[in-house]
């Protein structure tokens, strides 16, 4: 169960600091607070876990899914896309070692 947790609370985390500020200010929640939480968390997981690749590519699709819409199609790419993609970067290693390994 806590690992569950810890998968899915940076999940919704990223989800609620991509949306729009109105939303979360209707919610109650101030996007500065969950964008410094979710960043202390990934921080704090990265540092225990040590894989270094990982955490590079973590960081450059987080930077990359955060870029605005005209930024991102002046450079050519779908910041939605590279959200998806940093959710599925995170999700891998934990799908694969309950699968004992098999992809990779």
């Amino acid at each position: 169960m806590i690992k569950f947790t810890l998968v899915v609370l940076p999940m919704f985390m990223s989800v609620g600091a991509n949306l729009s500020d109105g939303i979360l200010y209707r919610l109650g929640i101030d996007p500065d607070i969950l964008l410094a939480g979710l960043i202390a968390f990934v921080v704090t997981g990265m540092i225990y876990h040590r894989h270094i690749a990982l955490i590079v590519m973590v960081v450059l699709m987080s930077f990359a899914a955060n870029v605005s819409q005209e930024t991102a199609l002046a450079i050519g790419y779908d910041p939605d896309y590279m959200l998806a993609g940093l959710v599925a970067l995170v999700v891998m290693p934990f799908v694969c070692k309950q699968m004992d390994g098999y992809l990779f």
